[in-house]
């Protein structure tokens, strides 16, 4: 088997209507320390939020597109924003969220991107493999060891599509999110670094800075543990890892909705195949905590028809009522398949419980077949089909 199926971690947004209904723009309250709605006109990017702490492009026009709500802010390469007057409230607190949405028009995998970027302090980052990446810096910064946490995400930044991220601190645990989901971890104590160590900047000048839009940024004294609009917006996610026909896809489902629906349907299509839908009753409708949310959960098994290979596209949507309006959301999936190969003349089968490192094989192999046991060792992704030369012993 060669090959693996690519799947685009986040989805295309199709129903603009849809967007507009559930993605609001943030508010300035008490836990606001800086926001940028960036709309307006002007070379001025207007902040919102208590400090006033308006900011300026370094070079090239401020230019401005639609963006995820109203307008965003369009970088290029070596453009970036810098904030009038000092950063003191932004640095130092007990708890923080940094959150954003970001659409990439970057092309090289490999190249790293810095969106927020506050050394010593806090960072908001796209690395190697696109993969979205948080630093939260402890009292001292760099100088002190341990000082510096690292959330190393899991999911990848998708070029040309709308995308939220999100890092937060509580005071005990530090967090990435991505499309409002937690990506991933790592415990912290202490404050954020108060140091005067460097000023706050959206993107950077150098080979690593951030190209493509940015929209909605804020940036708070409280770890907010709520992401609602991006949330909502990121109704499914494909299960499989792995294309091969025949073979099928799964699409999990997992609606956000406002309290009040009753009812969710799903829907998935693999290309111009056939349709799979599944309908989430009220009784399969939870709610959000105290919040006055909603979730569900379903899945839908797409067949992948036997000698089709390629690029293709699961189409994904959830429908519900509203307000007596109906409200409908779609997603697509990029994917792609590839042939299952013909098993060779001799098959064997093999389950293993756990993965561990091996020191030295032939001693293994040795002692197995002194035993009459059978041993092979590979490295396979959960999901896959390995198949493998092996001698009885």
């Amino acid at each position: 088997m060669t090959g693996r199926l690519m799947i685009a971690a986040m989805a295309i947004l199709i129903c603009a209507g849809a967007q507009a209904q559930v993605i609001e723009p943030y508010e300035s309250d008490e836990h606001t320390l800086l926001l940028y709605h960036f709309d307006g006109d002007g070379e001025q990017v207007t902040d919102s939020g208590p400090l006033g702490l308006h900011g300026k492009m370094n070079e090239g026009a401020t230019e401005r597109v639609e963006g995820i709500i109203g307008k965003a802010l369009r970088f290029g390469e070596g453009q970036v924003l810098t904030l009038d007057g000092k950063n003191e409230a932004l640095r130092g607190m007990d708890q923080l969220t940094i959150e954003l949405w970001l659409r990439s028009s970057n092309e090289d995998p490999e190249r790293r991107q810095r969106t927020i970027i506050f050394w010593e302090h806090y960072l908001i980052s796209i690395f190697e493999g696109n993969h979205f990446m948080g630093h939260v810096y402890g009292p001292g910064g760099e100088g002190v060891p341990g000082a510096k946490h690292v959330l190393r995400g899991k999911t990848s930044c998708v070029t040309g599509q709308w995308m939220h991220v999100a890092v937060t601190y509580d005071g005990a645990r530090a967090r990435i999110f991505v499309n409002g989901v937690q990506d991933t971890s790592v415990k912290m104590t202490g404050s954020v670094n108060a140091d005067d160590v460097s000023a706050l900047t959206i993107s950077s000048a150098g080979a690593d800075g951030f190209i493509g839009e940015l929209d909605e940024l804020r940036i708070s004294n409280i770890a907010r543990t709520q992401f609602i609009g991006p949330r909502q917006l990121d109704i499914c996610r494909m299960a499989c890892d792995l294309g091969l026909s025949p073979g099928n896809f799964r699409a999990l489902f997992t609606p956000m909705v406002p309290a009040g629906v009753t009812a969710v349907t799903c829907e998935a299509k693999l290309g111009d195949g056939a349709p799979a839908s599944a309908v989430i009753e009220a009784d399969g409708l939870k709610p959000l905590g105290d919040e006055p949310w909603l979730e569900g959960k379903a899945q839908l098994l797409l067949p992948v028809p036997t000698g089709i290979e390629g690029e293709d596209t699961v189409a994904c949507a959830i429908s519900d009522t509203r307000d007596g309006e109906p409200v409908r959301i779609e997603r697509e999936f990029a994917v792609r398949v590839e042939t299952m190969l013909p098993p060779p003349e001799t098959e064997v089968r093999a389950a293993w419980t756990h993965s561990h490192r091996i020191e030295n094989p032939e001693d293994i192999f040795s002692r197995m077949a002194a035993g009459g046991l059978n041993a092979a060792i590979m490295r396979v992704r959960r999901g896959e089909t390995a198949y493998f030369d092996s001698e009885m012993g």
